[in-house]
């Protein structure tokens, strides 16, 4: 695992500014739609606590690997977010808010720079039956910075000038060859 902070620290997908602040977001968005009360300022700036039930909440077998990855990478890195300050930075936030099932950084990142393919179309979770909240299209630029789960994976998309512009999870079978060049 400490190839992961190595790995993070080369990768520059649009998503990974804060490595932790990634990690943290995830593991406390699942909690959010689990019904957490959050008591930080930062929980409390970010998550709405009118619909929270409270400290102690249930998760669903995929919510709790969700939070036990999370975690476990949190204490390998030795990640300390400042839950005292009310920003996070989280270049995806917007649609990090979207997704039904939060993403966990992988220990290998990847990247497809001029996409060839055709439009691509971006869940909100890991189903084709989650709403469409993206999508790539031709000459964009898709990051792969999270570890696959359920056969998805989640993607963020940049633009051919590098901007960042869409994100959501994307089903298994992207092919690498349609990609004027492969990042790492």
């Amino acid at each position: 695992m400490i190839r992961l902070t190595l790995c993070l620290a080369l990768f520059s997908g649009p998503a990974l500014a804060d490595p932790c602040a990634d990690l943290w977001f995830s593991r406390n968005q699942t909690m959010n739609q689990a019904g957490y009360c959050f008591g930080s300022n930062l929980g409390q700036a970010l998550f709405d606590n009118a619909d929270c039930t409270g400290k102690t909440v249930t998760l669903t077998p995929e919510q709790s690997r969700i939070v036990a990855r999370v975690k476990a990478i949190e204490k390998e890195v030795g990640c300390k977010v400042d839950t005292t300050s009310r920003r996070i930075e989280l270049e995806d936030l917007a649609l990090r808010r979207q997704l039904t099932v939060q993403p966990v950084l992988d220990e290998f990142p990847s990247g497809c720079v001029g996409w060839t393919g055709g439009q691509i179309r971006l869940h909100a979770g890991t189903s084709t039956a989650t709403q469409v909240i993206g999508s790539a299209q031709t000459g964009d630029n898709i990051y792969f910075s999270h570890s696959p789960q359920n056969g998805f994976s989640y993607v963020t998309v940049t633009d051919s000038a590098f901007v960042a512009k869409s994100g959501g999870w994307l089903r298994d079978g992207f092919d690498p060859a349609l990609c004027t060049q492969n990042l790492p």
